[in-house]
């Protein structure tokens, strides 16, 4: 007897435990969900953040009780407004060239564009003034104007727009008289085709060189006639910077040819003949194209005895 009533008890005691724990769990519970409920209803503070993926990141607030969500605005960062240039090739450049000391020296400032053309430009040359100084400026169409001790200005409009390849201006400038290159630098304020839309470009920037000039070509020539022996003597030199070949001709015939620069040459043309003979001698010079550069020429009339 005493033995089921010790089993009973334990039994009982076990469940009893059991109902405990159930009962400790339901009340945490109850009280979580109290004071869930009573932040959400006392404060207005969402309970839950949902990221709403779309072309515009935003974030929404969805309270408890059904209560409508209440959006969080993104500040959205600004878009990088579209490229807006006409995409033609266009280039613009100045010519570059050669001068003596102290000379002058006209170089050209070009464009080459297409459709839909150039419709309006500003374009500035700046030059080294202590090489060069402009004397003159000439646009093809608007004005060339001095906005700087070492700047040159161009400005032109074409309601068409302007294609093809252009010479919008000249300048002309005067050489120092000690050697140098002296730089010019184009420098774009503006090209627009003729809806105002902005053009790209390429720049080329130009040079003038200054240099001393070559010494002038020159053919000294002596001709002297020995006819007691029937000999025609031709002596000559030849001065400066020639690059090419001397030649003596007889006649039109060409007797001989010398590359000899700087120093004295002579020919002795013999003549085979007796009597009186007139011979026509000439002495031409040529560069190295064969460009006749210079031309001496005599006519003789003497007696041969041999």
């Amino acid at each position: 007897m005493d033995k089921r009533r010790r089993g009973i008890s334990e039994e009982t005691l076990l469940l009893l435990v059991l109902l405990l724990i159930g009962l400790s769990s339901l009340a945490a519970a109850m009280v979580f969900s109290v004071v869930v409920t009573v932040a959400v209803v006392g404060k207005p503070v969402p309970a839950v953040l949902e990221v709403v993926r779309s072309p515009e990141v935003s974030l929404t607030a969805t309270p408890a009780d059904g209560e409508a969500p209440t959006p969080v605005e993104v500040e959205t960062p600004t878009a990088r407004p579209p490229d807006t240039r006409t995409p033609v090739t266009t280039l613009l450049g100045i010519t570059s060239d050669t001068v003596d000391l102290g000379g002058e020296i006209t170089v050209n400032v070009t464009a080459s564009a297409e459709a839909p053309g150039i419709g309006a430009y500003t374009i500035d040359v700046v030059y080294d003034v202590s090489l060069v100084r402009a004397i003159d400026c000439t646009p093809a169409i608007g004005s060339c104007d001095d906005i700087a001790f070492n700047t040159r200005r161009f400005e032109g409009s074409s309601v068409s727009g302007l294609t093809g390849s252009l010479t919008l201006g000249t300048i002309t400038f005067g050489a120092a008289t000690s050697p140098g290159v002296a730089t010019l630098d184009v420098q774009l304020v503006k090209l627009v085709d003729p809806s105002g839309s902005d053009i790209m470009a390429t720049l080329t920037d130009g040079t003038i060189t200054i240099e001393e000039a070559a010494p002038t070509p020159m053919i000294i020539v002596l001709f002297e006639v020995d006819p007691q022996n029937c000999k025609f003597v031709v002596n000559w030199t030849v001065t400066g910077d020639l690059k090419g070949t001397v030649e003596l001709l007889r006649d039109g015939t060409v007797i001989d040819t010398s590359t000899i620069i700087g120093k004295p040459v002579s020919y002795v043309d013999s003549l085979t003949n007796e009597g009186t003979v007139t011979l026509k001698h000439q002495l031409r010079a040529t560069n190295s194209v064969g460009q006749t550069v210079l031309s001496k020429q005599t006519t003789v009339t003497t007696s041969c005895v041999n």
